[in-house]
């Protein structure tokens, strides 16, 4: 304790308010007493719930390979959680912690920073349900690059133990030290980089008018600027709006500082409902946009400075909540088409520790702890987990694929019964002109 603190009585438990202060024990104590309600073995569990829906019918945006239906499933994985036990331990969740959701990025100060990179689902619930996700992407992924069952599993226990580590070390450090800690990686071999490609609004295909969308988006700009702090508005009143791009669903405004030599790219990402809202109750901000913002606020460690929301109305009528924020540089994540198990295994390591990071800064890192222990009881439930949810995904993949199929066969038996109407109307047509001919004669 520091010189200065000596003077004060820190026994003292009561603060004004009313409420309560727990000492470090006392917290480690409430969520060790969670294990009588949720049995750590428990999330080694997995049962398909009786009324789960059938995959072949469900909407996924991919399905080239098993994880890449892994990664559209984030709706069908927590409706699939919401059917098993589950802790009181909340805090605010990624909602889609997938292990290419994570990655390095270059933070204010040039430093190379490891954490989650999408926030798009986020929203407040049990812990735990971020950790399942990331432990099955990992054993889906292991499974999609030919890993050994021994291989898959140091993966898996990697992610699991570091995250167990990493919450033990920010439950006993300072509330402002687990607020600033963060996971500095080096510019390691490995990371894959994609600068976005830009291409000029004039030259987008369709029939929007470039000047409407650059009026719409250089309006938008000025108006987010009120979601930032009245200091970051200072920071954002230097830059000026100059071009834009449509990537995907998403903008990309080119802003320019002191000159042009000193860019910046800032994304304006459309948000819609978390997919955990019909399950864990709906956000209590009025924007999905100011969701995603508060959210990623609470959970990244170097977090972005022109981090806000908007809400815009397209040159088409349409009115969506968006989020804007940079466009970090050196920003990147496992190659899924060659990483190999080594360094597949300290991906892994470095997930469990941002997600833990994360997780504290929202949660309480003492009580999430006291739940975990400091033995492989909760690591190993989840490894058991994660394998039996990939087979689960397999299975969900494999049955989409059967339904394409049969697809593809339905579309095709109906293009050739259309075929064969057509060349029996062109037989017929020949055949009459024929006889007219004969007639003619």
């Amino acid at each position: 304790m520091c010189g200065f603190a000596a003077g004060f009585d820190t026994r003292r438990a009561r603060v004004f308010g009313g409420s309560t202060y727990l000492s470090l024990p006392d917290r480690l104590a409430k969520g060790k007493a969670v294990r009588a309600q949720v049995p750590r073995s428990v999330h080694g569990q997995w049962r398909p719930p009786a009324a789960r829906p059938d995959p072949a019918e469900m909407p996924e945006r991919r399905t080239a390979s098993a994880f890449g239906c892994f990664r559209g499933s984030a709706y069908a994985m927590a409706a699939d959680l919401a059917a098993s036990p589950r802790t009181s331990l909340w805090t605010q969740l990624c909602g889609d912690a997938h292990l290419a959701n994570f990655g390095a990025f270059a933070a204010p100060g040039r430093r190379l920073v490891f954490d989650i990179g999408d926030f798009d689902e986020t929203l407040p619930g049990p812990f735990e349900w971020d950790l399942k996700r990331l432990v099955a992407s990992l054993a889906v992924a292991g499974r999609d690059r030919g890993f050994s069952d021994v291989q898959r599993l140091r993966v898996i226990m990697a992610a699991a133990r570091s995250y167990r580590d990493a919450m033990w070390q920010l439950a006993q450090m300072g509330a402002i030290d687990a607020w600033y800690s963060r996971v500095d990686v080096d510019d390691e071999p490995g990371i894959v980089r994609e600068p976005p490609p830009l291409t000029p609004i004039e030259q987008l295909p369709g029939e929007e008018d470039p000047d409407a969308v650059a009026q719409m988006l250089s309006g938008s700009i000025q108006r987010y600027g009120s979601t930032l702090p009245s200091h970051r508005r200072h920071l954002l009143d230097r830059l000026r709006y100059v071009h834009a791009t449509r990537r995907g669903t998403s903008w990309i405004v080119l802003m320019l500082g002191r000159d042009g030599g000193d860019p910046v790219f800032l994304q304006l990402k459309p948000a819609g409902a978390s997919v955990l809202e019909p399950i864990l109750g709906s956000s209590h901000y009025p924007s999905h946009g100011q969701r995603v913002v508060e959210g990623q606020r609470r959970m990244q460690a170097a977090g972005d400075v022109l981090l806000g929301w908007d809400r815009i109305t397209a040159p088409d009528g349409v009115t969506r909540d968006v989020f804007i924020r940079q466009l970090w540089d050196r920003h990147g994540s496992v190659d899924m088409e060659t990483v190999a198990p080594g360094p597949m295994r300290r991906h892994a390591d470095l997930c469990g520790q941002a997600l833990a990071r994360a997780h504290a800064r929202a949660g309480d890192a003492a009580a999430i702890a006291g739940y975990i222990g400091s033995g492989d009881a909760l690591p190993r439930a989840l490894a058991v987990f994660a394998e039996a949810y990939a087979d689960q995904n397999q299975r969900d993949y494999e049955a989409r694929l059967a339904a394409g199929r049969l697809q593809r066969l339905a579309n095709g038996q109906r293009s050739g019964e259309v075929g064969e109407r057509q060349d029996s109307d062109q037989a017929a047509a020949l055949e009459h002109q024929a006889t007219a001919d004969r007639v003619g004669r």
